[in-house]
């Protein structure tokens, strides 16, 4: 096996080629060796132009976005409607429907709970608590009046107590009246304070709370029912996933159970897609990223190459193999999943010495060409081609970079060289 390398702007560049020596014996050896072997190959002549080489990656197409629809009830919920596999769909168009009876009977009950919240609050604000603070402010009146009353008469009753016209223990019991009913009064004071100030508030919190718990509910179902509907964000094509479904895996259908989170549909956009292939170990290196290739699909019968650019190539291998990434151009009607093979063209060669890839024999010793017998080859400028010669003999040469029809000849032979 001979291996020859070619490097231009910082690109390595490697072609294996092998024979096997029966091979070479069998196209000749020595003196006049390719007459009986190479006699009805008609001379060709060594040019300069362009050699390009490539390296061949293999791989599959893949969608460059994939959109995933799962569910996203909590809980469990039930399809009563699925996009066929296949099909094309919009962006915003519904692609599946969740059974909606329970969702629906419950935001019915917990529009009934937000109303009676609703208006248990509004009683509260408007009625009942104005009316409790009303009459306990009656009540501090009440008591203010007969402490005034109740002081009033005390002093009459000193002064009657002075003169003789009253006893003092009447004197001494309209005190402790007095004494209550000013305690009264301070109770009655401290009920409105606290009722105003904290019994009031924490029972407008507690109606406020179960108001906004009650709307909580009602919106969390309102939600749910949102959810039911399944639409897509940006399209592409239908593609149901397999699911363990009854003990076997297979694509979800009508009236199966899909659970919250759970994939059942990817949306791959078929309209932009990538090749994620494999680069093997000895040509890491080779591939550099913005360089040009062309994919071909191997199940795409019929079907023209895509060209491409390669947008990324991994630094982690794995089993001696790097990942590579090649954007395909335009519209590609390719499955995903689809096996592809791409060629990776390399740094061109340009105006070097170059002959048919097809012509280079190759030995133990390296690459040969025969040449005519007696001559240089060369053809001097301003020369006609030379008759052609019967007999020839082989001469190595040096090869360069290769393609697919060319290969760049460095050492042994020189524009216009006779070679076959």
């Amino acid at each position: 096996m001979e291996v020859v390398e070619h490097r231009t702007k910082g690109w390595a560049w490697a072609v294996v080629a092998a024979m096997t020596v029966a091979a070479v014996a069998a196209g000749g050896c020595g003196r006049g060796g390719g007459v009986g072997a190479d006699g009805d190959e008609e001379w060709l002549r060594a040019e300069r132009g362009e050699v390009r080489p490539w390296v061949a990656v293999a791989g599959v197409a893949a969608p460059r976005r994939v959109e995933r629809i799962a569910s996203k009830l909590q809980g469990a919920g039930v399809l009563v409607e699925l996009a066929a596999e296949g099909s094309r769909v919009g962006a915003g168009d519904v692609v599946a429907r969740f059974e909606t009876s329970q969702l629906e009977q419950d935001l019915a009950r917990q529009e009934g709970e937000v109303e009676r919240a609703r208006q248990e609050l509004a009683s509260l604000e408007g009625a009942e608590l104005p009316l409790e603070v009303l009459e306990l402010e009656a009540k501090v009146g009440e008591s203010e009046s007969e402490l005034a009353g109740e002081e009033a008469f005390l002093e009459v009753a000193g002064g009657l107590a002075d003169r003789g016209l009253m006893g003092e223990g009447e004197v001494e019991r309209q005190q402790e009246r007095v004494e209550g009913v000013r305690a009264r009064l301070g109770r009655d004071r401290r009920r409105l304070e606290l009722t105003e100030g904290a019994l009031h508030p924490a029972r407008l919190a507690k109606a406020r709370a179960a108001l906004a718990a009650a709307e909580a509910a009602r919106d969390f179902t309102k939600g749910q029912l949102a959810l039911c509907e399944v639409r897509a964000s940006e399209g592409g094509v239908v593609s149901l996933v397999a699911l363990p479904m009854g003990g076997e895996l297979r694509p979800a259908e009508v009236g199966d159970t899909v659970y919250r989170n759970q994939v059942f549909m990817a949306l791959p956009d078929v309209g932009e897609m990538v090749v994620d292939a494999w680069l093997e170990e000895r040509d890491w290196g080779r591939v550099e990223v913005g360089a040009r290739a062309v994919a071909t699909a191997a199940g795409a019968s019929g079907g023209a190459p895509a060209a491409g650019v390669v947008e990324s190539v991994g630094r982690v291998g794995r089993g001696g193999r790097y990942p590579v990434r090649i954007g395909l151009e335009g519209a590609v009607d390719w499955p995903a999943g689809m096996s592809v093979t791409a060629k990776v063209w390399g740094e061109a060669a340009e105006g070097v010495v170059r002959v048919r890839r097809n012509r280079v024999r190759w030995g133990a010793e390296g690459a040969w060409v025969w040449v005519p017998e007696g001559a240089a080859g060369e053809q001097r400028p301003g020369e006609g081609p030379r008759a052609p010669l019967q007999r020839a003999v082989r001469r190595g040469i040096v090869v360069g970079a290769v393609d697919e029809t060319w290969a760049e000849v460095r050492e042994g032979l020189g524009e216009g060289a006779a070679y076959k």
